[in-house]
């Protein structure tokens, strides 16, 4: 099999993905009538951290979400040997000026 081919076959092995990391942190909500924040107790919220074009973000995640969210962010751990195999490939390919356009 052709590096070509091999590539575009490890390409069709990717699942939908989010590189981040998730974190579990309370927040208060702010109402005068919460007798869990009046405690000083604090609401879950899970939080997703990530970067683009260099800059750090961070997005709360709504509860019906977090498992979603959770396996996306497992599938990029998971394929993360995989891209980096795709990207070896695509070097080997520059190099030997069989890259597609």
């Amino acid at each position: 099999m052709n590096k070509t081919t091999k590539k575009k076959k490890l390409l069709k092995e990717l699942p939908d993905m989010m590189k981040g990391s998730i974190t579990l942190t309370g927040r208060s909500c702010g109402k005068a009538s919460c007798k869990r924040c009046r405690e000083g107790g604090k609401h879950p919220v899970y939080l997703f951290a990530f970067q683009t074009d260099g800059k750090k973000n961070i997005v709360s995640i709504p509860a019906k979400f977090h498992g979603k969210v959770e396996e996306l962010v497992g599938n990029w751990h998971c394929h993360k040997v995989l891209i980096e195999n795709v990207t070896k490939l695509n070097v080997e390919l520059i190099k030997e000026g069989l890259f597609e356009e």
